[in-house]
């Protein structure tokens, strides 16, 4: 574009962030001739100069004659330079016309900026957040002390991984849409979701939101909501991680939480947790003692995961009530204040608490300037019969208005999502913010859930029969249905790779997954020319393109 351009040169250059643990990079191009020779400033005051620089680069990659040549991914007419020769290796003409695809797809967004400060790097440090969260897991160990494992593969037709933890198998699928075909009402996109592949306990797909405070900590509300919204579809588990959480499996990040999952700080935590546990035979798990990081590990690698948390998190919950104030109206009377707009906002409880038969706490866990509230209570007659399944409502509720934070809102907030993770468990639980309740924004989860009552199918991931169907399938997108069609509720189906014959026993047609009771085929796309056979034959035919739903299943096929 210029001729010889030897003398341009790049670096990369990192610049410290304000309040965040993470450093903003650039790409710096510069002139190493002293004065410069203008080549640069012509490409800043030329309009589209520097896009014309990459199509003529593209142009001349795609088009290079080494293209024909299966043993080349370039050559010196289109990539290679000499003084490059020791890096051949590393220099790779597909990766280069990757890049440059990438960046020219983006040429209508560049716009002028009059400083970089005012550039927005929200979604660089969210992706690197996220690179942060694989290597995490591949740190991790299993009980029997071999590390997780972590490979690449395609999860739904896109990047992901497979994670092996213990005798668990995991699918790693990034960036997923939860919307009303999952059964959640509020739509959010997840970081990642797990999908449990190989499991006989009952664990759930795991919504991963990896949070940065920075980006977060004006958006506790609206993150609030929308993870009640996915954990309120009873088909998932939601794990909220921040950098700090993140960042504590490769170096540890000292007292950056409040302690929020110490039963020997809660009102009767010292005489309920322990025989609590005991009772139910999960004393193996510590969650007081492990990061949050370490808990969602042991949850990855132990099939009877579901059971153990929720033991624990009926324990901490029993640890909450204060029995000391049962008869104290006054206490009683600033306890249900608070706790009963949580309550009624989301639908959590038939009949409101009362003075005469409720067993209550209120514990606030941080020493000083605290943000967080945790309040905790039950019908005394429900304790009577059966204290180990007793209905315990928990509601934390995070202070999280400006006007009112102090230097201990980030270690509040961590320490608030720490205990939504464990607590989550729980049958009658709920996370939520004070300007969340100011704004009514959690009415709209107990109209949501009014709505789908009727109609809802709860998801229960421990049905083996799936489990075995989902090992003997290899392609993606029937992968991806059976996914929906067991958060639908949806039988499994008798055989894989079904083969139809006619009367003579000639094989006329064949699908992925078929209902022979029902007669109801699923079809690959690749599988198209067998779907008049089955319908001529009077079956009910489906494809991995379909809108799936539970009306289209149902007449005997349905939970």
């Amino acid at each position: 574009y210029f001729g010889n351009v030897d003398h341009l040169r790049a670096c990369l250059s990192e610049v410290p962030v304000v309040d965040a643990d993470y450093r903003k990079q650039y790409l710096v191009i510069y002139d190493s001739v002293p004065g410069g020779t203008g080549y640069l400033k012509q490409l800043l005051q030329r309009d589209n100069a520097l896009i014309d620089i990459f199509e003529k680069a593209l142009h001349v990659l795609e088009n290079c004659s080494c293209k024909y040549d299966p043993q080349k991914d370039g050559c010196y007419h289109c990539l290679y330079a000499y003084r490059q020769s020791q890096n051949i290796g590393q220099i790779s003409r597909t990766t280069a016309i990757r890049l440059l695809r990438t960046i020219l797809s983006g040429k209508g967004n560049i716009e002028e900026i009059p400083k970089l400060g005012n550039i927005p790097v929200n979604s660089l440090f969210e992706s690197e957040l996220e690179r942060r969260f694989v290597e995490a897991l591949e740190r991790m160990k299993s009980a029997l002390g071999s590390k997780f494992e972590v490979t690449k593969e395609l999860v739904n037709n896109k990047e992901g991984y497979r994670l092996k933890a213990g005798e668990c198998r995991w699918d790693i699928e990034p960036q997923v849409l939860l919307d009303n075909q999952y059964g959640v009402s509020v739509q959010s996109r997840a970081d990642f979701v797990l999908w449990p592949v190989r499991t006989s306990g009952g664990q759930k797909p795991i919504a991963i939101f990896t949070d940065g405070f920075l980006y977060h900590k004006d958006k506790v509300a609206d993150d609030t909501l929308k993870r009640e919204a996915i954990r309120q579809s009873s088909r998932f588990r939601v794990w909220s991680l921040s950098w700090k959480d993140v960042q504590n499996v490769f170096q540890t990040q000292g007292d950056y939480a409040t302690l929020t999952l110490f039963p020997e700080k809660m009102p009767s935590g010292n005489r309920i947790y322990r025989p609590t546990i005991v009772n139910g035979h999960v004393e193996t798990l510590h969650p007081d003692k492990l990061g949050t990081f370490e808990l969602l590990a042991k949850y990855l690698e132990n099939p009877d995961a579901e059971k153990i948390f929720a033991v624990h998190a009926q324990a901490y919950a029993l640890s909450l009530l204060d029995p000391k104030n049962v008869n104290n109206s006054v206490v009683f009377a600033d306890w249900k204040y608070l706790i009963e707009p949580i309550s009624e906002m989301l639908s959590m409880r038939d009949v409101n608490f009362e003075l005469t038969d409720t067993l209550f706490g209120k514990w606030v866990p941080g020493s000083s300037n605290s943000h967080l509230t945790i309040l905790a209570g039950v019908s005394s007659e429900d304790m009577k019969r059966n204290k180990s399944r007793a209905t315990v409502t928990v509601c934390a509720l995070l202070n999280d208005e400006k006007e009112n934070r102090t230097d201990k809102y980030e270690a509040e907030w961590n320490g608030f999502w720490q205990f939504f993770n464990m607590m989550q468990f729980l049958q009658s639980f709920a996370a939520v913010s004070q300007n969340g309740l100011n704004q009514y924004i959690y009415y709209t989860l107990s109209t949501m859930a009014e709505k789908e009552a009727a109609s809802a199918v709860q998801y229960n991931s421990s049905d083996e029969a799936w489990t075995e169907i989902m090992e003997l399938v290899f392609d993606d997108e029937a992968k991806e249905c059976i996914r929906k069609l067991m958060l639908l509720g949806v039988i499994a189906p008798s055989v894989v790779g079904y083969e139809l014959a006619d009367s003579t026993g000639e094989i006329i047609a064949e699908c992925e997954l078929a209902w022979e009771k029902e007669k109801i085929a699923l079809l690959l796309i690749s599988q198209m020319d067998s779907k008049e056979s089955f319908l001529e034959n009077g079956w009910t035919v489906f494809t991995t393109e379909d809108t799936f739903s539970a009306e289209m299943f149902q007449g005997g096929m349905e939970r």
